[in-house]
């Protein structure tokens, strides 16, 4: 009797894990001339999203983040069964945390970074393969002329301006750590004045208020939608930048005068706004800014060109936004332009006693720039009348004079010391009327040689406004309307502003001066 072998091949042993891969991608939509232009629509990749594997009870079984290409892999235990949810989220321990919200969800009116953050989620999947792939698309929204199903690209489009300009930042600071960041987006978010949970924001902007901390993005149809006008969001980016990492001494209101007007403005305010222009044209590597809204996005609220020299003799200025925008955008062409402005707001405009301005950021730029592109930086410096490199300092440089104005030449900061110095303001600039033009304050810088108590005295001069509401506005804050004041002062320059009320009413019909004489001397 014979013996025999079986052929029978041994079955595969089941696969320990199934891996579940793919592509997520977002709608980019142009913004050009004609507003935004839906036929050219693109895909481009979510790029450093979270995305996450979560079962019937809501329990995360997996998470990963998608890389340059928007591509993701997950490994999961075989037969699970899941959803996959891409969050409109950056999430790197020790790097950065920035996620977009729904601020008018009810969860914001409660506490604002609680609020639910946007996702793309699939449908239900069955693992029950070694390998699958599942592609995701967050799509614009835009059917047969209109907003007709969700608009689920419009956080992942925010969300990509954050991280590419936090990636420009990193080539130069490849440890750099950005704190926290909300983005607050909403198809409610509307130019209207009211709360913030109803979608009233009145325009995009960076809120540094505790209470509500975050970027604020305008999201309201066939009114004004800021998602896919990418310079709008690194503009805004830029403030948060400043305020988190640098320092902003900006003190808001509008700006940007009439079409062939020249606005001239505060020198923090210049250089806030134009700071934000020009880092919104280097990030993205195209200097044309664009801004549109009303119906069916076909309008334009702005288009500009941050490289283009200013075109007006009297908008060539520290004090004009386009100036300072020009200067910014232009560093970063230059040899070590870009790692030299990185360092200076990392370092010097960080920690400077005198006012955030071009002249502290100019300052602080000579110690990190080449000294083979001192001769191209001099020559920007000297097209916008700014002192050189080697002349100027935070304080704008003693012997440098504004362009004459209704009070005749005043230094951008006035020195005080024991002698009465005049110190004067005007509202001749106050178009639009705002708080924030040109000569409605007056810089002073105090150098304290002792650490002490110092007494200021204020006393009209001969051009004084008849019963104004005299006040000298500190560093901090503190409003003081006395004619004498007394402050406990630190060894060192200390910074300062001198105001009139009534210039700071902002009525542009009446034009006019005020004129202090202002000691300081210790008790």
């Amino acid at each position: 009797m014979g013996g025999g072998s079986s052929n029978t091949p041994t079955p595969p042993a089941p696969p320990t894990v199934s891996k579940l891969s793919g592509t997520v991608t977002y709608d980019s939509v142009p913004a050009t001339q004609n507003g935004l232009d839906y036929a050219s629509t693109k895909k481009l990749p979510v790029r450093g999203a979270v995305v996450e594997a979560y079962d019937a009870s809501d329990s995360v079984l997996a998470s990963t983040h998608t890389d340059e290409t928007g591509a993701y892999q997950l490994e999961l235990k075989p037969g699970s069964q899941v959803k996959i949810r891409v969050q409109a989220r950056l999430l790197q321990t020790g790097s950065w945390d920035v996620a977009v919200r729904d601020n008018t969800a009810p969860a914001y009116a409660i506490k604002p970074d609680t609020a639910p953050v946007y996702a793309l989620v699939s449908s239900s999947q069955n693992m029950d393969e070694a390998s699958k792939v599942l592609n995701l698309h967050a799509a614009s929204g835009w059917l047969n002329g209109k907003y007709a199903a969700a608009r689920s690209a419009a956080p992942f489009s925010i969300l990509d301006q954050a991280y590419t300009a936090m990636q420009k930042f990193r080539q130069e600071v490849p440890d750099l750590q950005f704190p926290a960041l909300n983005i607050y987006w909403s198809i409610n978010n509307g130019p209207s004045d009211g709360k913030k949970s109803d979608g009233d924001i009145e325009t995009s902007h960076w809120s540094s208020d505790a209470s509500d901390e975050g970027l604020y993005i305008l999201g309201k149809a066939n009114s004004d939608t800021d998602e896919f006008d990418t310079g709008v969001i690194v503009h805004e980016w830029g403030h948060y930048f400043e305020s988190k990492l640098s320092r902003s001494d900006h003190i808001g209101g509008s700006h940007g005068a009439p079409e062939d007007s020249v606005d001239p403005l505060d020198m923090r305010v210049s250089w806030g706004e134009g700071w934000g222009n020009g880092l919104a044209g280097v990030i993205r590597s195209d200097p044309i800014y664009i801004d549109t809204m009303g119906t069916a996005q076909k309008s334009l609220g702005v288009y500009m060109d941050v490289a283009q020299f200013p075109t007006s003799t009297d908008d060539r200025s520290w004090y004009s936004e386009p100036s300072v925008q020009y200067f910014v955008y232009q560093i970063a062409q230059n040899p070590g332009g870009w790692v030299a402005t990185v360092r200076t707001m990392l370092n010097e405009q960080r920690v400077t006693p005198a006012y955030t301005s071009i002249f502290t950021f100019a300052a602080g730029l000579k110690n990190h720039l080449p000294t083979s592109s001192f001769a191209a930086v001099n020559a920007l410096l000297d097209s916008i009348n700014t002192p050189r490199l080697e002349a100027v300092d935070p304080w704008a440089n003693s012997a440098f004079y504004q362009t004459p104005t209704r009070n005749g030449q005043q230094p951008v900061y006035i020195s005080l010391n024991t002698s009465p110095v005049e110190v004067c303001v005007s509202n001749s600039y106050s178009y639009p009327e705002e708080e924030n033009k040109l000569d409605q304050f007056r810089f002073l810088r105090l150098a304290i040689a002792e650490k002490g108590k110092y007494r200021i005295d204020m006393h009209p001069s001969g051009i004084a406004l008849p019963n104004s509401e005299h006040g000298i506005i500190f560093s901090n804050g503190d409003v003081d309307n006395n004619l004498s004041i007394t402050r406990d002062f630190d060894k060192g320059d200390h910074r300062m502003v001198f105001s009139d009320g009534l210039i700071l009413q902002g009525d542009s019909s009446k034009k006019f001066n005020s004129c202090y004489m202002i000691q300081a001397n210790k008790e």
